[in-house]
């Protein structure tokens, strides 16, 4: 019975190994997860299933994952969408900045035209209120422009504007997006870096918004499709942030973007160590396999005759950026939760009616998804009838050592087999065996005596 007991269990676990590896296998095919697509995956955990069913409706039955890096493909075919996502700020002071002091500076809004916080403020209108677009706000809170253009001379529809909130909200919360353009937002820092083999160099805005991303996925896979991706990660903060949004609505996107200025400043500038070397001599000495594209672009700014500063983030500065740069995907994810939430229950409560589908800029797909080539669906197939076969084959064994376990009939005892005074009987056995009470004891001596 044991040794069927650990065979049963062995296999159990084989199972489970097997069906674990073919869903890494399964991940492995779309392995290139960004943070804007962890973002949406937060932001499905808290969408209301109302509000989930519309936006399915309004993306084709796609989800919000599908569409996460929409806005920045389409800064790739236009490139002037791309001021959309930033909003220039004074370089960071040399102490720490507190919330309260922080004031955004518009200026680069205004020489740049539109920029990342009126670009949210005015896509959240067009789907709430289209009229507050054309008013001047007086709440100092509120920053928007009575004279929106998107660039190119493209008509956004609802579609796009949905997709553009979900995308900027989470660009807001990558607080490089609100850097200065003292340093380009962070491209012209040159950091170098560790990557588990041997060190390179790249820009601290690349850094942040790629390679950090990409480490940790491929050394920490268990952690990264854990499921950590979920509002309840931070339920404290996600309930107080629906309250917050529904008694502040438009303003509260200020204040996010003050609240990720602070952490720019405060957390993650400090996490650079300033190494006293010339990053173009450690560009030599690594040699171009590792110097990405993005450090060579950095170094190309300053002149052949200037020093320029290599800065270094080491193992204990990772950990900390990545712990910061986690908070940021789960708050942007909850919060744009809130604001999706907020946005269909007043199109349902208004004579705005459904959102419409349809594309201002049709020719940019959703996701970059390729369709699968004819010869690709019998690998499709075989890895959905692998993960079916393995599932099955976990039930199955789980049953047959349940059943088997509870259908054996009970061991006999040693009493059982030897009367009353064999030794595997219970204690209450046993004083029978000797001989039960003091009476009976008694009588089984008398009788032997007479016997003798």
């Amino acid at each position: 019975m044991r040794a069927f007991r650990s065979e049963s269990a062995t296999l159990a676990v084989s199972a489970v190994l097997l069906l674990c590896s073919l869903a890494n296998v399964l991940r492995a095919t779309a392995f290139k997860v960004q943070a804007h697509e962890a973002v949406s995956m937060t932001t499905l955990s808290g969408l209301s299933t109302s509000a989930n069913q519309a936006l399915r409706r309004l993306l084709n039955g796609k989800d919000l994952a599908d569409v996460a890096g929409w806005a920045h493909r389409v800064s790739d075919k236009y490139p002037d969408t791309a001021r959309l996502h930033f909003m220039a700020q004074p370089t960071c002071p040399a102490k720490p900045i507190r919330l309260e002091d922080v004031e955004l500076d518009s200026s680069f809004c205004k020489e740049k035209g539109n920029c990342l916080l009126e670009a949210i403020t005015y896509f959240f209108f067009h789907l709430v209120d289209p009229d507050q677009n054309q008013v001047q706000q007086k709440d100092p809170e509120v920053m928007t422009t009575t004279n929106f253009v998107f660039p190119h001379g493209i008509k956004t529809t609802d579609a796009d504007a949905v997709k553009y909130i979900i995308n900027l909200i989470a660009d807001m919360h990558e607080p490089l997006h609100l850097g200065s353009q003292d340093d380009n937002f962070g491209r012209n820092v040159v950091v170098q870096y560790n990557d588990g083999a041997q060190m390179r160099l790249t820009s601290f805005y690349n850094y942040i918004e790629g390679v950090l991303i990409d480490k940790t996925i491929k050394q920490r896979q268990y952690f990264w499709f854990s499921g950590w991706t979920h509002v309840n990660s931070i339920k404290g903060s996600y309930d107080s942030e629906k309250t917050l949004f529904a008694t502040h609505k438009e303003k509260m996107f200020s204040r996010w973007t003050k609240e990720n200025r602070v952490v720019l400043c405060n957390e993650l500038y400090p996490q650079l160590r300033k190494t006293g070397k010339d990053a173009r001599a450690a560009a030599k000495a690594l040699g171009n396999a590792n110097v990405d594209d993005f450090a060579t672009a950095a170094l190309s700014t300053f002149k052949s005759s200037d020093a320029v500063p290599l800065f270094e983030i080491d193992t204990a500065a990772e950990f900390a950026l990545f712990e910061v740069l986690k908070k940021r995907i789960l708050l942007a994810g909850a919060r744009v939760a809130i604001v999706m939430n907020h946005i269909l229950q007043v199109r349902e409560k208004t004579d705005l009616g459904k959102l419409r589908q349809g594309s201002g800029v049709a020719d940019v797909v959703d996701s970059v998804e390729p369709p699968l080539a004819v010869e690709d669906m019998s690998m499709v197939y075989l890895k959905n009838f692998l993960t079916n076969f393995a599932i099955f084959l976990v039930i199955l064994l789980f049953f047959a050592y349940i059943s088997r376990f509870y259908s054996s009939p009970p061991g006999h005892s040693p009493a059982h087999r030897g009367g009353a005074g064999a030794l595997g009987g219970s204690p209450m056995t046993k004083l029978a065996a000797v001989g039960g009470t003091a009476g009976g004891g008694n009588r089984l001596e008398m009788s032997d005596m007479k016997d003798s």
